[in-house]
């Protein structure tokens, strides 16, 4: 197996997951990449546990620790550098989109649209660079 076969396979189970939205699909990938920055980053600090450095209590605990603790202890890195990144990445996009409706007044000009959505994106596209330019110019 190659390397390409992985990544066909994971992206399969994304697209799977996440159906064609790529907002899902970002959240899953970050989630993914949070995991792995979570799982090294306890790596790290039980290797840096290991090897002499950092208090005697988190020493002794580390010396001490179970079998199921490791697992538990890993996972929970995991779950949360998940939850954390994916979380961030799919919730980014609406709330920004939800801010800059809010803010540049175009949620009140299209509010009873018959299509809110369009009406949104058109009023961003034609109101927003002029009001940004505004902004930095002062000039009204």
């Amino acid at each position: 197996m190659q390397v390409s076969d992985y990544d066909d396979t994971l992206f399969g189970a994304l697209v799977a997951a996440g159906g064609d939205d790529p907002q899902i699909l970002s959240g899953l990938e970050s989630g993914l990449f949070g995991a792995v920055a979570a799982l090294s980053a306890q790596a790290y600090l039980d290797g840096s546990l290991f090897a002499g450095y950092g208090k005697a209590k988190s020493k002794a605990a580390l010396a001490v620790r179970s079998p199921v603790a490791w697992v538990v202890t890993y996972a929970r890195a995991m779950a949360s550098g998940a939850l954390l990144f994916g979380g961030y990445e799919t919730l980014r996009k609406p709330i920004s989109q939800f801010a800059l409706e809010l803010l540049s007044g175009g949620g009140l000009a299209c509010w009873g649209s018959g299509d809110y959505d369009l009406c949104v994106d058109i009023y961003l596209l034609d109101s927003l660079p002029y009001a940004l330019l505004q902004s930095f110019t002062g000039n009204g």
